[in-house]
């Protein structure tokens, strides 16, 4: 039902709204009706109590000239003003309206907030005035519509001396300027929807973006003024098409682009701290030299900025999320940097310079082709995979330390390494090293390489002693060694190199046996610098594949224990095995048939062994093998060739000599 002032008995002569005479039917508006201000009656109305009057629509039309005061809370549905030259509203109390549109008049007409509160959903002006000077609280939840055609009558809107908050966009059509009185007062973009704010004619005092979600986009010609050290958030992202001026540090919680010709960022930014992507596209401005602290903890985050120079730049993130910079972007990390992005990977698909140690947890990838770390980078550390492509550039001589635990990737056909050293907190993880890698471990080394099994495919060069404790090891094909080495097995189960591994015959193996596992030695028929055993645990260690070795030296006489051999000919240059006196070294073969050969590669003196006990193994005729007197040596049965005393004349093995 529709109510309309003055159109009642009492026509609006006491200028009260609560005065039933003076609307239709003599009754007050009550619930949703329509409220209609016209020519019926100009009298001035005093919103003096609305009674149960809510949510209906209120219009004030053309032909209405007087003053309408509204001195209570009120709420409305949509609130259409569409005054002539004298009419005007003020609101001296809270209104609530679901849409407020001011369509008609000039500079003289309008809507003023003399205090309280202004909410509505949309808003639109196309002419006249909208005063918000005395607002406490001006919240518009949806879009606002600017419209000035040629020659119609000026839009003037005055900002509240506080804080705006707008949940949606603001656009301005037309070619006439909007007079827009910022004052001291702040916009505040909030809110979840997709929203842009395309009003060039308008200059705002400060602005504030806080928002949880949906794009939010600056347009061509529209500046948003940030103010000094800023915090800006959207869960989505903030394009900038147009200028936006910041000074100081800012920090961004979301996702910024600068697009292509028209997007600026202008003032004195002296940094910035950036949650998600950033995209500077090659001719958007941006200021030189800024620093720019990556910090992606919310989602994966790229940089992809082709056209800018940065300052120096960090990565840190206490999540596990990944970060990358894209092809044509260059990332300066500085001088004894560290990086972090926990479990996540960092991946350079552009360029990132870097100086000195490099300290990075995570996942390092330096992608194929366009991937590039330049400078002079002596040291890098990090405790996850290191992947660097084909033709990824990565700097000489670097010496680089791969820490940490679960499972792990070394993959770097084209990088020409330092040195690596391998040091991994003892798990159950794999860790790959993939064929054409080349590791360089130095002298002297200690590998640790965890619990779990262990894939070597690529190349590696060693001197010395390689101290190794980690899990089963096994070489893969493309496995190339290289050095005057001897490979300490310290825990590893099992120590296995496949058919077309190329081992270098200056290389040995050592098993220093100080658990109860069992060792598994599978020589896939090389050529070994050495054998050696050591180590007071009683574990078996079982040998295959028809290998040689230089020497093969199993002495120390701790404890006793057994070695298997295959089913094959195991060629020795010295074979020095020797328990003590209750501590036998048991030779058997591997399996329940068969016998083993040991054969001398050269001729020369006779071998003398002793505190042993074998069976079904084969020797040589000549030179002889003496297995020392019986007892302590056993003749298990099955064996040929061997002889059950002492070698006649012949030097003592250490052990015969502390017996006698």
């Amino acid at each position: 039902m529709a109510k309309t002032w003055g159109a009642g008995s009492g026509a609006g002569a006491d200028g009260l709204w609560s005065t039933g005479a003076n609307w239709d039917g003599d009754t007050v508006p009550a619930f949703a009706e329509v409220i209609i201000f016209d020519g019926t009656a100009v009298t001035n109305c005093n919103i003096d109590n609305v009674g149960t009057f809510t949510s209906g629509t209120f219009t004030v039309q053309t032909t209405y000239t007087g003053q309408i005061t509204q001195n209570v809370a009120m709420t409305t549905g949509a609130f259409v003003m569409n005054g002539n030259n004298v009419s005007a509203y003020t609101q001296a109390a809270n209104l609530a309206t679901t849409s407020f549109a001011v369509t008609t008049g000039n500079i003289t007409f309008g809507f003023t907030v003399s205090s309280g509160t202004f909410q509505c959903s949309t808003f639109t002006i196309s002419s006249g005035y909208v005063d918000f000077s005395g607002v406490g609280i001006c919240l518009t939840t949806g879009a606002l519509a600017f419209s000035t055609a040629a020659g119609s009558p000026t839009v003037a809107i005055t900002c509240p001396p506080g804080t705006w908050e707008t949940r949606g966009g603001w656009s301005h059509a037309g070619t006439d300027l909007i007079t827009f009185n910022a004052g001291a007062g702040t916009v505040a973009f909030t809110g979840s929807t997709t929203l842009s704010v395309n009003v060039p004619s308008i200059t705002y005092n400060l602005c504030t973006i806080t928002r949880t979600g949906g794009t939010m986009t600056i347009s061509n010609g529209t500046t948003i003024p940030l103010g000094a050290n800023p915090t800006t958030q959207t869960d989505a992202l903030l394009t900038c098409t147009g200028t936006i001026t910041v000074s100081g540090a800012w920090r961004h919680d979301g996702s910024l682009t600068v697009s292509v010709t028209t997007g600026t960022v202008s003032g004195a930014l002296t940094a910035l701290t950036i949650e998600r992507n950033l995209t500077i596209n090659n001719s958007g401005g941006w200021p030189a030299s800024i620093p720019v602290a990556f910090i992606p903890t919310a989602t994966t985050l790229t940089v992809n900025a082709s056209g800018v120079t940065f300052g120096t730049c960090t990565v840190n993130s206490v999540a596990p999320q990944s970060f990358t910079v894209a092809n044509g972007t260059t990332i300066p990390l500085g001088a004894n940097p560290s990086t972090n992005v926990t479990t996540g990977t960092f991946t350079i698909t552009g360029t990132v310079t870097v100086s000195g140690s490099w300290a990075h947890v995570g996942n390092l990838t330096v992608s194929v082709t366009t991937g590039v770390v330049s400078g002079a980078l002596t040291a890098f550390t990090l405790n996850e995979s290191l992947t660097i492509g084909s033709t990824g550039t990565w700097p000489a001589s670097v010496v680089v330390t791969m820490t940490g635990t679960g499972n792990r990737l070394l993959d770097a056909t084209t990088a020409v390494f330092g040195q690596v050293i391998l040091n991994r907190t003892v798990d159950a993880s794999t860790f790959t090293i993939t064929a054409g890698t080349s590791v360089p471990l130095g002298t002297n080394p200690t590998v640790n390489l965890g619990a779990g099994a262990i894939t070597w495919s690529g190349d590696f060069s060693a001197t010395g002693t390689v101290a190794y404790t980690g899990g089963a090891i096994t070489f893969g094909a493309g496995t190339v060694g290289t050095g005057t080495f001897v490979w300490k097995v310290l825990s590893a189960t099992s120590f296995t190199l496949n058919a077309a591994t190329t081992w270098p015959s200056t290389g040995g193996v050592w098993f220093d046996v100080t658990t109860a596992n069992t060792r598994n030695l599978d020589g896939a028929g090389k050529t070994f610098a050495s054998f050696m055993r050591t180590g007071a645990n009683a574990a078996l260690i079982q040998i295959t594949g028809a290998n040689t070795f230089g020497t093969f030296t199993d002495n120390d006489g701790l404890v006793a224990h057994s070695l298997t051999f295959p089913n094959a000919t195991t060629t020795v240059g010295t074979f020095a095995v020797a328990g003590s006196v209750g501590k036998l070294v048991t030779l058997a073969r591997t399996g329940a048939a068969g016998t083993f050969t040991l054969t001398k590669s050269t001729a020369g003196d006779v071998t003398q062994v002793a505190f042993i006990s074998v069976s079904n193994s084969t020797v040589d005729v000549a030179p002889a093998w003496y297995a020392g007197a019986t007892p302590p040596s056993v003749d298990g049965g099955g064996n040929t060739n061997w002889i059950f005393t002492a070698a006649p004349g012949g030097a003592k093995t250490r052990k015969q000599a502390i017996l006698l």
